[in-house]
């Protein structure tokens, strides 16, 4: 009984790991004003131009120049700068 509940243990282990960026993750590095990174499927295009929740500059900053393209899964890559 044990080894089959590792065995499902690993299994939703392994599958957590390698699903990527979650639905509702946002994950930017940033570099003199300048941020790039991902935002799962559940972050629309016009939530992270208007910065939502300050999840991209801050509760007081704007954002500029933001690119976004999606994958098939609706993973967007992001890239822009914080005015």
């Amino acid at each position: 009984m044990r080894a089959v509940l590792m065995f499902g243990a690993s299994i939703i282990v392994l599958a957590a790991c390698s699903s990527g960026t979650s639905e509702g993750q946002v994950s930017v590095s940033y570099d003199n004003g300048a941020f790039s990174g991902k935002a799962g499927s559940n972050w629309s295009d016009e939530e992270l131009r208007s910065n939502s929740f300050g999840v991209l500059c801050g509760e007081d900053g704007k954002v500029a120049d933001l690119a976004i393209s999606r994958d098939s899964k609706g993973v967007a890559t992001i890239s822009g700068k914080c005015v």
